[in-house]
């Protein structure tokens, strides 16, 4: 028994290689995110590899790039300056009707569409919500523009629905993290969604939960560790549940987006939790969400 344990645990770790390759990489055509090399990433045969990966994650490894390359280029149509062309090149697709007919194979329409009609789904339906709040922002309470440097953290990956995913991810880290004695007055709480609802399946979406550590650690089995990259970011204080911080991505990225002339970086955005929602009552809780910006 402590043997299969063991033997999880290394599947684990190796699939969070995987991950973390594949997210830094993602955007990058000079790197090859075929299943040589992400079995040379994981120091496992091709086979083996492609079977775990399937069993953690649901999805094949070709699939699963495959895949994020379209959201990740659907995210640059709407969201950048960058011309069709240049994103299909982003996207690993060299053969620009290649790019359109797997783009229209995943979203329904070609990109030259779905950059023109911008609002691909009525947030009204998905998230039913007071449309002065949503429209104006009104959990915003205060914005900024902030320099950061590079952080390192200790982190948990779920895939699953958004709120799901969350607690799952913060549940298991938060175990670990007092177990290695890892938390600290300075330790800050850090929450990455990698994905938006209006272009991933919410079975697919991908929540890491992290906490910042000042030295080098040795993680295992579900926990990793990286390096948040630093850089410039427009910074909104929201204020209220957790529950609403969906309004406040949208009114960010569907409103404040449109109207300042700023051009987003390639990096996820994320949030720092400054209050704890043990002692606060879900109206005053505060969030800092960070966008990256060039």
């Amino acid at each position: 028994m402590p043997h299969k344990n063991s033997t999880k645990l290394s599947h684990k770790e190796r699939v969070n290689t995987i991950i973390e390759y594949i997210d830094v990489h993602i955007e990058n055509p000079v790197y090859r995110l075929d299943l040589d090399t992400l079995a040379s990433v994981a120091c496992l045969s091709g086979y083996h590899i492609s079977r775990i990966f399937k069993s953690h994650t649901g999805e094949g490894i070709h699939q699963y790039v495959k895949r994020l390359r379209l959201e990740n280029a659907a995210k640059q149509l709407l969201y950048s300056k960058k011309t069709i062309q240049h994103i299909a090149e982003l996207s690993s697709y060299h053969n620009f009707p290649a790019f359109t007919k797997a783009f229209k194979q995943h979203f329904g329409c070609p990109p030259s569409d779905f950059r023109e009609r911008k609002n691909i789904v009525d947030f009204h339906d998905v998230y039913p919500i007071h449309t002065e709040r949503l429209v104006k922002g009104k959990n915003i309470i205060d914005m900024q523009t902030k320099n950061l440097p590079d952080q390192k953290v200790v982190f948990m990956l779920k895939i699953g629905p958004y709120e799901d995913a969350a607690n799952r991810a913060w549940a298991g880290l938060m175990q670990y993290a007092y177990s290695q004695q890892l938390i600290t007055r300075e330790t800050t709480n850090i929450g990455i969604t990698y994905d938006m609802p209006e272009f991933t399946h919410e079975e697919k979406i991908r929540y890491c939960a992290c906490i910042t550590i000042d030295h080098n650690h040795k993680a295992q089995g579900d926990i990793g560790t990286k390096l948040i990259p630093g850089g410039r970011f427009a910074t909104f204080i929201h204020q209220g549940p957790y529950a609403e911080l969906c309004y406040t991505y949208d009114y960010i990225y569907n409103d404040w987006y449109s109207k300042n002339n700023v051009t987003l970086s390639n990096h996820p955005s994320f949030s720092i939790y400054l209050t704890d929602p043990i002692k606060v009552e879900p109206e005053n809780l505060l969030t800092e969400i960070y966008v990256p910006i060039e």
